[in-house]
């Protein structure tokens, strides 16, 4: 039988994967929440409580989940409740990363693997298996594999994973609620659990191309597996929201090894194919970067990029001091290409190392640490270019103070510290968070009068 044949005539008969038997039903479900994030399935935001006659589901023309590969969700459990419709239509599931006064929302999202999945997921993490996906009341077919660099993030499903979720895996129209992919963070090198959330706002408030972030209390086959960071995925979808009507160009990856330098334009992984789709614009690139005059780089980041959102870019890495950036490692950002005779655009990513010490390697960012990357680099070896840097930094530290910053990590550690401390799988425990939260929260005051001090003092001899 087909597997689309076989979902749907699973929804109407009360089986298949995502509609737990008696025998593996959840074991904790609302009203048992000792363990797991809290959620919003009681906010009036997000539910459909109003009108007993909106609750009615439409799998068919014209509903809100028309065409988008779901079923109606058989268990009532942290995943049953429906939610807003108006919200569920938002362009692109913008709800799950939408903030409220008091800060984010913490959604919940089920996922049910069998144990052939799981078996699989053991010797090749990176391969798609089969998966159910239950929120607001819906439940998807998905393809799903683990992420995350095997030096860094990368865990087992028995630890605490990280997650690629494909909704469009098995059918090319299914969708959740509008998005074809979703991506969930484990922030397991993050004991705060909050640095990536307030690192993407202040790279938002600069102007910088940036993701979306949110929260998810995660829930695998019944059992509470932890509070989870949903970032919005780098996709073909968010390079349309970035750059509207300019988002058919080639998207490189780089990472650990992969820097603008002969030789290695190969370490780079094109993961946008645009038109042409050819890494000839990458090496034209890196060999105009070879051949610039060591006093050129202004004129060459003019000619190249666009310059004032690239240095944006570096300067809020200095100013967060993230220890794992392009600037600190050459390692967390893409390159975007909209087209040919079109600047390059820099675009960060994972900046979960933000905003504290990585105390085992007692390292912190000093606004005039030499850069690793190579064109912050050689920005820094040029005094106008390094005075540009400085200018940069000195508006993020004045945005700092503009978007209240401290405010907003106060209002995310709050929201989300009981979720944090409760997470089992969690490499630092209950205390562990609490202490990070504390710390983050004192540092982000401190740090824009620290690096404001070493801008007045300037570079050392």
């Amino acid at each position: 039988m087909a597997r689309s044949l076989f979902f749907a005539t699973a929804a109407l008969v009360g089986v298949g994967c995502y509609a737990p038997r008696p025998s593996d039903a959840p074991k904790a479900g609302p009203g048992a929440q000792d363990s797991a994030a809290p959620v919003d399935s009681a906010d009036p935001q997000l539910n459909d409580s109003a009108d007993p006659a909106d609750d009615v589901e439409h799998i068919g023309g014209g509903g809100p989940h028309a065409g988008d590969g779901s079923v109606p969700a058989l268990d009532d459990g942290p995943c049953g409740q429906p939610i807003d419709r108006l919200q569920a239509q938002a362009e692109g599931a913008a709800f799950l990363y939408a903030e409220r006064p008091q800060g984010p929302r913490i959604l919940s999202l089920c996922l049910t693997l069998d144990a052939t999945a799981l078996a699989s997921l053991e010797v090749a993490p990176r391969d798609d298996v089969v998966a159910t996906v239950q929120f607001g009341g819906r439940a998807w077919e998905v393809g799903l594999h683990l992420k995350g660099s095997a030096n860094g993030s990368m865990r087992p499903i028995a630890e605490k994973a990280s997650f690629k979720i494909d909704f469009h895996e098995w059918s090319s129209e299914a969708r959740f609620y509008g998005v074809k992919r979703l991506t969930l963070n484990s922030m397991i090198q993050d004991p705060t659990m909050a640095a990536e959330h307030a690192a993407w706002q202040l790279y938002a408030a600069a102007g910088v191309p940036a993701a979306r972030h949110g929260y998810i209390a995660l829930w695998l086959n019944g059992e509470a597996y932890g509070l989870m960071g949903v970032v919005e995925t780098m996709d073909e979808q968010q390079l349309a929201r970035l750059f509207p009507g300019r988002d058919d160009g080639n998207l490189y990856e780089g990472g650990y090894g992969a820097d603008l330098v002969s030789g290695r334009a190969d370490n780079f992984e094109l993961k946008e194919e645009g038109d042409p789709a050819s890494p000839a614009d990458l090496e034209a690139l890196i060999q105009a970067i070879e051949d610039a005059p060591a006093d050129g780089i202004l004129d060459l980041l003019d000619a190249h990029f666009d310059r004032p959102a690239l240095l944006r870019m570096w300067a809020v890495e200095i100013a967060s001091s993230n220890i794992d950036a392009y600037t600190s490692l050459a390692n967390n950002y893409f390159l975007y290409h909209p087209a040919e005779g079109e600047p390059w655009v820099m675009l960060p990513w994972g900046p979960d190392q933000s905003f504290f010490k990585d105390k085992p390697r007692e390292v912190e960012v000093g606004v005039y640490d030499e850069p690793y990357g190579r064109l912050a680099r050689d920005c820094r070896g040029d005094p106008a270019c390094s005075a540009a840097l400085d200018a940069a930094v000195v508006e993020v530290l004045d945005l700092w103070d503009d978007i209240d910053l401290v405010g907003y990590v106060d209002d995310t550690t709050t929201r989300i510290e009981a979720a944090c401390r409760a997470d089992t799988r969690s490499n630092y425990g209950d205390y562990g968070c609490r202490d990070a939260q504390i710390a983050m929260r004192a540092w982000v005051r401190a740090r824009p009068d620290i690096v404001r001090a070493a801008l007045l003092a300037g570079p050392t001899p």
